[in-house]
Parts: structure tokens; C-alpha cells; sequence
């Protein structure tokens, strides 16, 4: 048995009034299920009137062998969070950077009846976290570097994982009846990975990903939010053979893998309510997934999907001269695989300028709008028989109150490309979109107008040999009703069995 840990550089501490500080690292190990836990918190909360701060740098990198695992954690970063509370009410800020690794034995029976079943998994992060109820200001950064690598000794079983870029949020409420939140969410970045192998002899291998910013105001208050960076994460199980190559090379090999990486949330544009009875909120996310299963009986499942999303409400019901909520997906770039021995592979990429979505009312009124890019493929295999579908949407929705001066608008602009896949040694099924992208969705409640539109310089379904592909374009305006409304979207899809 070997264990090792390194730790490098340290921790800063800044504190005014009454403050609590504490960090962390753990190496746990329960019976024969060894587990990592590493990470970096700053938090800070106040009752009632008061302040806090706090800064912590610092990073940790743990090795562990132990009980037929293989595990490692790091981290490299920091955390600062930040809270000032003028009237009656509570808040709190806190900030994350670390990575958890664990492994599992489920059971150990002869060779012959199954062999040994596990769960080994991991996870990365980087986050922030907010809430005011009350009058003040809170504001938490989380910047850095988290991995997470485990392994089941004598397999090629193994699931890692990278989370590297940074999260912040800053929140103002101007009214003691205020509440500013990121709505319970954890703001950032998250990677994770997972193989499983039953008693029975199933498999399950999965990763997954994502970028996030999420934020809500009620009554007088503002908004800032912002995460940038890339997840990617992979497993191996135990049915793979050859050298292990990473997706983090560009040229994978794994059995499952994601990447992601984009700039998401208000971007400096900052959602704002200026008076009591108004509220907004905005969200914007990309995430890639990726699952295998594999039955004891030889059935196999293939999962793809992702693709970012955007959206941003208001609602007024003061004399305010503004309610705004604008939120973005930038330099979005995504993609996620599941794959078998004999060439089977579920495949979904891709990329897009811009996204946004949009709301402002200037009176009492409603407004909201949301973009989305979602992309799906499945393939599964059994008793001889291989069944493939896929699914891609691009789409943009608007709607305000009639009559008013509420907008929304929701776009998706600049350069696109993208492909889903469903492929075998005897079929290949694709869909997918290229060029200029100029997808639109608006209204404006004052004038009663609705307008949409989805152009792209090209979109395609094909299947070979001959399955059922086929390329959509819906859309529909409304103004005559309330609210007025307009959507459209570019959609491509195939199915095919053999």
C-alpha cells in the first residue's frame, strides 16, 4: 500500500467584524472503499446588519492506492467571497475550487460467476454561490484548475475528469423586502464520470459536463453574473482495449467523453429591477453528456447530447422606467461521445458564435425569451437488430404583454457547425447545421409586433443505407392575442433500424 500527498503555496485570510475561516482537505477511507475529497471554500454570511470577507489561495494534489484503486484529486485556486448586509434580513456568498475521486467495491465472487463488481467515479468543480434578503451586496470569484483521475487495479476501468476557468457573481439588493439569489444553483463549471460493473455483468460508464449562470431579483435589485472556462471528462470500462489516449489530447479514446467550453451569463450587461413589485431572472447553461450500457446479455445502449441554452424573464408591476434581464452563451463550443469495440458510436458535436436572450419592460408588463441549441442521438444493439435516432433543434422564443412596453428577444448569430451521428459497421445516420447562423425571435408590446426568423447557410439529415432523415422549419407569430408571441426553429432528425 502507497499513499502519497503534495501540497504547494498556502492560504490568505482577510476578516472585518466578526469572522469565521476554515479550509479543508480530506483523504477518506471507509472498510475497503477508498475516497478523495480536495477543495478550496471561501464563505461568508451575515443576520441581520454586518459584513464579511474572505480570500483563500492555495493548491493540493493527493495520490491514493489502496484496496485494488487507483485514485488522484488537485486543485489550483482561488476563492473569495464577500458580504455586506444594511438593514434586517440574512446573506450569504461562497466560492469553490476542488475535485472528488472515489472508489467502490460492490461485491467479489469467483471469475467464473461474474468476478469482481465496482463503481468508481469522480467530479471537478468550480463555483459561486449567492443570496441577499435585504438591503446589500454580495459578490463571490472562484478561479483556477480542479482533476480528478480514478482507476480499478487489474481493468482498464478508469474515469477522469478536468474543470479549468473561472466563476463570479455580484448581487445588490437596494430594498430592505429585496431578494437577489442564484436561485439555490451552484454557478460554474462541473465535470463528472462514472463506471459501474454489476455482479451480473452489466456495465454502465458515463460523463457529463456543464457551464452555468443562473440569477434572480425580486424587488429592488441587480444582477452580475459570469462563468468562462472548459469541463471535459471520460471513462474507460472494462470492455475496451488498446493505449488509453484522453480526450484532452483532441484525439480520445475513451468509451465515453464530453467537452465544453464557452463565456456565459450577463456579461458585464448586468439584470437589474429598480423598484419594490418588479422581478427578472436569467439562466444560461451548456452541457455535453455521454452513457454506455451494456447488459450481461449483450444488449448495448449509446447516448449522446448537448448544446447551450439562454434565457431571460421580467416582470413589472411598478412605475419603474426599467426592468432588465439580458443573458449570453459565447464562443460556445461542445461535444460528447459514446463508443463500443466494434465501432458503434453515438456522436454529437458543436459550436455557435453567440446566443442571448432578452427581456425589458418600461411600464407595468411581462416580457421573457429563450434560444436553445439541443442535440440528441441514440444507438442501441440487440438480438441482431441495431436501431439509430437522432434529434437536433435550433430555436428561438419571444413573448411580452400586449399593449405595453414590454421586448423580448432571443437570437442565435455568427459562424455554426455542428453534427450528430449514429454509426455502425452497416449503417451511418447524420444531421447537422454549417455557415452563417441568423435564427431570431422579437416582440414589442407597444407597436404589436412579432417577428422571427431562422436562416442558416445550411442544415441536412442523411442515413445510409436508406433509413428515415428529414429537415424542419416551423415557426409561428401571433400578435393578435396576450401576450403576443413569435418562435421558429431549424430542426434535423433521422431514425433507421437494421
Amino acid at each position: 500500500m502507497a499513499i502519497t500527498a503534495e501540497t504547494k503555496g498556502g492560504w490568505t485570510v482577510t476578516g472585518e467584524g466578526q469572522t469565521t475561516n476554515s479550509g479543508t482537505s480530506e483523504l477518506g477511507c471507509s472498510g475497503s472503499d477508498p475516497s478523495i475529497t480536495l477543495g478550496i471554500t471561501s464563505s461568508s454570511s451575515v443576520f441581520g446588519p454586518g459584513k464579511s470577507s474572505r480570500t483563500w489561495q492555495g493548491s493540493q494534489n493527493l495520490a491514493l492506492n489502496l484496496a485494488g484503486f487507483t485514485l488522484q484529486a488537485s486543485y489550483d485556486g482561488k476563492v473569495d467571497s464577500s458580504v455586506i448586509l444594511t438593514s434586517q434580513g440574512s446573506a450569504s456568498a461562497a466560492a469553490f475550487v476542488g475535485a472528488t475521486a472515489s472508489g467502490i467495491s460492490t461485491g467479489n465472487v469467483p471469475a467464473a460467476n461474474g468476478g469482481d463488481s465496482y463503481d468508481i467515479f469522480g467530479s471537478a468543480d468550480i463555483t459561486t454561490e449567492e443570496f441577499i434578503s435585504g438591503q446589500g451586496t454580495t459578490s463571490a470569484t472562484a478561479s483556477g484548475t480542479a482533476s480528478y483521475d480514478v482507476q480499478k487495479l487489474g481493468t482498464t476501468s478508469e474515469a477522469w475528469g478536468k474543470v479549468t476557468g473561472s466563476s463570479s457573481t455580484a448581487f445588490e439588493s437596494g430594498s430592505a423586502n429585496g431578494i437577489v439569489s442564484t436561485s439555490g444553483t451552484q454557478n460554474g463549471l462541473h465535470a463528472d464520470s462514472r463506471v459501474t460493473r454489476s455482479l451480473q455483468q452489466d456495465i454502465d460508464a458515463s460523463a457529463t459536463g456543464q457551464l452555468t449562470s443562473y440569477a434572480s431579483i425580486v424587488n429592488e435589485g441587480s444582477a452580475d453574473i459570469n462563468t468562462k472556462g472548459t469541463v471535459m471528462s471520460g471513462a474507460w470500462d472494462p470492455t475496451f482495449v488498446g493505449t488509453k489516449v484522453k480526450t484532452e489530447t483532441q484525439s480520445g479514446n475513451e468509451n465515453v467523453a464530453i467537452q465544453a467550453t464557452g463565456t456565459l451569463g450577463t456579461l458585464d450587461q448586468e439584470m437589474s429591477t429598480k423598484q419594490d413589485g418588479d422581478a427578472a431572472s436569467v439562466s444560461s447553461i451548456l452541457q455535453a453528456a455521454a452513457t454506455k450500457k451494456l447488459t450481461s446479455s449483450g444488449k448495448l445502449e449509446l447516448s449522446a447530447s448537448g448544446g447551450p441554452a439562454t434565457y431571460a424573464a421580467v416582470s413589472q408591476t411598478s412605475s419603474s422606467p426599467e426592468t432588465y434581464a439580458v443573458v449570453w452563451a459565447r464562443d460556445a463550443l461542445w461535444g460528447s461521445i459514446a463508443r463500443s469495440k466494434d465501432n458503434q458510436v453515438a456522436l454529437e458535436w458543436g459550436q455557435i458564435e453567440n446566443m442571448g436572450s432578452g427581456a425589458i419592460c418600461n411600464d407595468p408588463s411581462s416580457a421573457l425569451s429563450f434560444a436553445k441549441i439541443l442535440m440528441t442521438t441514440d444507438y442501441i444493439s440487440e438480438a441482431g437488430i441495431s436501431i439509430a435516432t437522432g434529434n437536433m433543434t435550433i430555436s428561438t422564443y419571444a413573448q411580452g404583454a400586449r399593449n405595453t412596453t414590454a421586448l423580448g428577444g432571443a437570437a442565435i448569430s455568427g459562424t455554426g457547425l455542428g453534427d450528430i451521428k449514429a454509426s455502425d459497421n452497416l449503417m451511418t445516420n447524420a444531421a447537422g447545421y454549417s455557415g452563417g447562423m441568423d435564427h431570431l425571435s422579437f416582440v414589442d408590446g407597444a407597436t404589436k409586433s412579432a417577428t422571427t426568423k431562422n436562416i442558416a447557410d445550411f442544415i441536412y439529415a442523411s442515413t445510409n443505407p436508406r433509413g428515415s432523415p428529414g429537415v424542419l422549419k416551423p415557426f409561428q407569430t401571433d400578435s393578435s392575442v396576450d401576450p403576443i408571441f413569435a418562435w421558429s426553429s431549424s430542426e434535423g432528425f433521422y431514425t433507421q433500424s437494421r
